[in-house]
């Protein structure tokens, strides 16, 4: 905004806001530093990026923690067999 409203040659024909400062003024943006203003921009999008991350890295490990293996499977599956012969021999 402080580029669109900004400098000496913006004028409006409005009671309110006659140039582009008083705009800028009544949002309390007149005076801003663009370069803090991009590192505090960039900080919020690495924070972001890191919880994102954080977010995925942990939906990973519990979705790999409850998948079960074929090695497991199989075992499960001879330790059903194996109980239903017993259960048949009976």
């Amino acid at each position: 905004m402080v580029n669109e409203f900004g400098g000496d040659d913006v004028h409006f024909e409005s009671a309110q806001f006659p140039t582009g400062e008083a705009v800028l003024d009544l949002y309390e943006i007149s005076n801003v530093n663009q370069t803090t203003d991009m590192f505090i921009l960039l900080g919020y999008g690495l924070f972001i990026h890191f919880l994102s991350f954080v977010v995925l890295h942990l939906k990973f490990v519990r979705h790999k923690r409850n998948q079960v293996t074929i090695e497991d499977h199989y075992r499960n599956v001879s330790k059903e067999i194996s109980a239903d012969r017993l259960h048949s021999c009976v």
